[in-house]
């Protein structure tokens, strides 16, 4: 199944995880789709991963850079 053709399925229909809506809108943004419902439940464990990594580091302060999502949020440590 597509991640893209899951846009108009109902929220109780998708994964119980955080930022759902969040990653459709990155899903969207970038593209992306996925061949199952299980590739789709671990990309969002991706996205999830990083966007945890994100919200810490930019909650610590004074980077001096901005960290945020972009089109390899929900790739694997492997696939980067």
């Amino acid at each position: 199944m597509s991640a893209l053709a899951l846009v108009g399925v109902s929220a109780s229909a998708l994964p119980q995880a955080e930022n759902v809506k969040e990653f459709m809108e990155f899903v969207s943004k970038h593209g992306k789709s996925y061949q199952s419902m299980e590739e789709f439940e671990m990309r969002l464990a991706m996205y999830n991963k990083k966007d945890t990594f994100i919200k810490e580091k930019m909650g610590a302060g004074a980077l001096g850079y901005t960290l945020g999502h972009n089109h390899f949020s929900d790739f694997t440590d492997s696939e980067i």
